[in-house]
């Protein structure tokens, strides 16, 4: 539920200026991990990407399209698994 939350703070609320970018398409989410400076990574069908409180999206981290099927954070060390997308190497 957290998540669900923390995701709808990042909407936009109000039409975006002819200038912004469009949005970033996840496909769907896997997972989402809490960062300490308020930011959340998030991943995806089409990569890790990282969400900071104003909604600006950065990513995919790395430039890889991995499918992230899970994502943890343990004693400081982040952990994902998944498989290759399409494009990666």
């Amino acid at each position: 539920m957290a998540a669900v939350t923390v995701l709808a703070g990042c909407g936009a609320s109000s039409a975006p200026s002819s200038s912004a970018q469009a949005p970033v398409e996840f496909g769907h989410i896997h997972a989402v991990v809490p960062e300490a400076d308020a930011t959340i990574l998030v991943g995806t069908h089409t990569g890790l990407y990282r969400v900071d409180a104003e909604g600006a999206v950065e990513g995919p981290l790395g430039g890889y399209d991995f499918d992230v099927m899970g994502l943890t954070v343990t004693d400081g060390m982040l952990i994902a698994s998944g498989h290759p997308g399409l494009d990666t190497p």
